[in-house]
């Protein structure tokens, strides 16, 4: 999240689709406590899983998980957010069938 302009009166934040309550709830915890709370249970491969389980479709060819599955944030470490496409983009160019695929693709690299 980044407000680029900083003569801002105000700026308003919007969250979308299904998980919007939960991205909202951890905003709010940002806000009290100046770190983000995790995203998922897990962290790692684990963590992306999580993310990857909620609605990925396959089969999908690395390119469809890049763009619909790049965006969502995954608990990397303990500490670090970051979006899916960090991972996703380390995969090689192949059709994936199953969430399994991708996780053991990514665990040999």
């Amino acid at each position: 999240m980044k407000i680029h302009d900083t003569n801002l009166e105000k700026a308003y934040l919007t969250f979308h689709g299904a998980r919007m309550y939960a991205d909202a709830a951890r905003l709010k915890v940002y806000e009290k406590s100046g770190t983000f709370p995790k995203v998922t249970k897990a962290i790692g491969l684990e963590s992306l899983r999580s993310v990857l389980e909620e609605d990925a479709e396959f089969s999908a060819t690395k390119g469809e998980l890049m763009e619909k599955q790049g965006w969502k944030v995954f608990d990397l470490t303990e500490q670090e957010h970051v979006h899916a496409s960090v991972l996703l983009g380390k995969l090689p160019d192949r059709i994936f069938g199953s969430v399994e695929e991708v996780i053991g693709d990514l665990k040999i690299l």
